[in-house]
């Protein structure tokens, strides 16, 4: 899950000696492991910022800015929030990032660390996205969706994911 949040800051063009720097400034004021695998860290394509603290969908809470291309660690007022926060999903207790939706949550494909050893899956199962492209070369989709015992849109979600994964490598 980290590794999915520091590709978006790099992909927002947010440095990575800057992303490094964020890392172990959060770690050392929050006292975790995972500063990364948070729901409380955003950017704003130069900063890295961390919400001060957990709130409601509707309240926007202060941000800290954690690094920046001029100052750092200034409290700002205020939310900023980003498109990769929609894509996961975050443990009530420890507001850790727990399972990842690469495709958005309108695809059956999902991340789980705790599943397949965090391999992409369908959505609700274990079967593995790569195992049903695998199959569905020499089968037909309904065959495939019969065999796994999953829906034509569920196969088609995987197929199309893998076919993705395939084109950006």
């Amino acid at each position: 899950m980290e590794l999915r949040v520091v590709k978006g800051f790099i992909e927002k063009g947010v440095p990575l000696q800057r992303v490094r720097t964020a890392a172990r400034r959060i770690s050392n004021l929050f006292n975790t492991p995972h500063p990364f695998a948070h729901r409380r860290v955003f950017t704003d394509h130069e900063g890295i910022f961390v919400a001060l603290a957990d709130s409601e969908a509707s309240v926007q809470p202060d941000m800290l800015l954690v690094t920046g291309k001029r100052a750092t660690l200034q409290v700002i007022a205020g939310g900023l929030f980003e498109h990769y926060v929609e894509e996961m999903d975050f443990d009530a207790t420890t507001s850790l990032a727990h399972r990842w939706f690469p495709m958005g949550r309108d695809v059956p494909v999902v991340l789980d660390p705790r599943i397949e050893f965090g391999a992409p899956v369908v959505l609700g199962t274990r079967t593995r996205t790569d195992i049903l492209r695998l199959y569905a070369v020499g089968n037909a989709k309904p065959a495939v969706a019969r065999a796994f015992e999953l829906s034509s849109e569920q196969v088609s979600a995987a197929i199309a994911f893998e076919t993705q994964l395939a084109r950006a490598a």
